[in-house]
């Protein structure tokens, strides 16, 4: 489920240069990636062209991640803490008196 096929999903801008859009599956791992370009005329391979693409973290989840590698630690005693938070809230909230 990582890759996928979109025949016909290359835009050329210009003799030399192309735009494509690729999607990536969420579980994509995180690293440095080779993508590849192949290129057909009427059929018959011509050219292959690859590039490295670099999947990384961003936004909350990049901070979320950054936090339980440096402080890691603090980052446990927080997720237990807020496990149990939420497990007496939610005893509270589902109380059956």
């Amino acid at each position: 489920g990582l890759y996928s096929v979109n025949v016909g999903g290359v835009q050329f801008l210009s003799q030399n240069l192309f735009r494509a859009t690729v999607r990536l599956a969420p579980n994509v791992p995180v690293g440095t990636h080779k993508a590849r370009a192949f290129l057909f005329k009427s059929g018959l391979f011509i050219k292959e062209s690859s590039a490295q693409l670099e999947i990384r973290k961003s936004g909350f989840e990049q901070s979320i991640f950054r936090v339980a590698h440096d402080y890691s630690l603090f980052y446990g005693i927080f997720a237990v803490s807020l496990a149990m938070l939420t497990g007496w809230l939610g005893r509270l909230v589902f109380r059956k008196d």
